[in-house]
């Protein structure tokens, strides 16, 4: 798709835009492209793990990947992610 080009131009310029990484972890599980999905949420994390978003769309990949228990996991980052939980749970 027209995002997914996008982000992967963006990340082939800046490997370490963690935005990129996030939002294209984010189209890759829409798309099924799990592991793909996984690996980049996991680096996004790693790489700002202050971001809350980041956590989320690392448990999201885990789970789409079929590790509820490592989605569970990925979420149990404290406090900072409680507003961001309610709302996708809101929304769902």
């Amino acid at each position: 798709t027209g995002d997914e080009a996008r982000l992967r131009q963006a990340l082939a310029a800046d490997a370490e835009n963690y935005e990129a990484m996030a939002a294209l972890a984010e189209v890759l599980i829409a798309r099924g492209n799990h592991e793909e999905a996984l690996t980049l949420a996991q680096a996004a994390v790693r790489g700002r793990a202050r971001v809350g978003r980041y956590h989320m769309i690392y448990g999201d990949a885990r789970a789409a990947a079929g590790d509820r228990s490592g989605a569970s996991r990925a979420l149990e980052t404290g406090p900072s992610l409680a507003a961001e939980v309610n709302r996708r749970r809101s929304a769902n």
